[in-house]
Order: C-alpha cells, then sequence, then structure tokens
C-alpha cells in the first residue's frame, strides 16, 4: 500500500530515523532488493553522464558474473541526496544515526516501528521491489521493460508474477500496432 509506505517514510522522518526514510525512499524509487541497497557504497554509483545508476558489487546474480546496474529516476537521486555523504567513497550510503550500515533486517525493525507508531497497514522493505514491478508494469505495459528494472534476466518468467492484468496488457499491445488511418 503506497499510502502505508509514504505515511512509515515520514514517521520515520519525523522520529529521526532519516537514514532508514531515505533508504525506504530509494527501494520504493529503484525496486531494489533491500540487501542491495542497504550495502550501497558511494563508490558505487555513476551519477555523471545522461542516465545515472547504481552498480552494486554485491548483489544475488553476481556469482554468476551478471553485472546489476539499477538505472535511478528523480526519486532516486533525491534519496540519496538526502543521505549525507561520509566516510568518503567507500562510505556507505544508508546509515543508522550512529553511522553504522543498515542491514536487511535493522530496516525491518526499523520498518515495524514506524508501522506500530502510525498505525498503518502492514508492509515489508522487501515489498516495495513487487510495488516498483507493478507500478512499472501498469505505466509501461512492459514485462520486459519492468523485469530489467528488477535485474532479471531476458528468459525470467518471474516477472509473469507481477503481471494482474495480462488481458489489459495484451490489448494495449494489440492498440500499438493499429494501422492509423
Amino acid at each position: 500500500d503506497p499510502i502505508a509506505v509514504e505515511m512509515s517514510v515520514r514517521w520515520l522522518d519525523a522520529h529521526g530515523q532519516t537514514g532508514a526514510a531515505n533508504l525506504v525512499r530509494f527501494l520504493k524509487a529503484t525496486g531494489c532488493r533491500p540487501g542491495e541497497a542497504a550495502s550501497a557504497r558511494w563508490s558505487e554509483f555513476i551519477l555523471g553522464g545522461e542516465l545515472p545508476y547504481y552498480r552494486p558489487t554485491r548483489h544475488k546474480t553476481a556469482r554468476h558474473g551478471i553485472e546489476r546496474l539499477v538505472p535511478m529516476n528523480c526519486d532516486a537521486l533525491a534519496a540519496i541526496g538526502g543521505a549525507m555523504r561520509l566516510g568518503g567513497p567507500d562510505g556507505f550510503v544508508f546509515t543508522h544515526t550512529r553511522g553504522e550500515p543498515f542491514t536487511s533486517n535493522s530496516l525491518l525493525l526499523a520498518v515495524r516501528r514506524a508501522i506500530a507508531g502510525t498505525g498503518c497497514a502492514n508492509w515489508s522493505p522487501y515489498g516495495l521491489r513487487h510495488l516498483a514491478a507493478t507500478t512499472a508494469l501498469a505505466r509501461t505495459g512492459s514485462e520486459a521493460a519492468a523485469a530489467a528494472l528488477l535485474g532479471h534476466t531476458p528468459r525470467s518468467t518471474i516477472i509473469q508474477r507481477y503481471s494482474r492484468d495480462r488481458l489489459a496488457l495484451a490489448m494495449r499491445a494489440a492498440k500499438s500496432i493499429e494501422e492509423v488511418a
């Protein structure tokens, strides 16, 4: 529920947990796995050029020799812009108030505190990946685009999990190839 996420982010900001709030914003904007984003270091961000991106050195498919590139939109850039750049290029982007990096578990605990504090609907940081996928799929109509955003290989069928209305996707595709009179 995007409203529950926004309520939680506001609660985190209001209670001095800006690092967690920025990490949640980044996850929502990119569809990253929480572990990929929590371990992000400044040196892994390519911010120059036409399309900035994040290239995590530690990620799920690294052992297979697959490079993971995470394109960053304006919301993702705002999330990292809200992070204080401490510790030089090897410093962690998202840190606790004590300067320690987040882990998937510490982020989950922060989110649970925010949910309890707001009374909003329950959600998890990994659920933001699903939210990004369904949003990208609904707005682009492209399973391939949503799969690429999540870092799935072209042959991956997992993206079909996020397809809510396959008939609507098929109709959009059919209309896109209509002859224009």
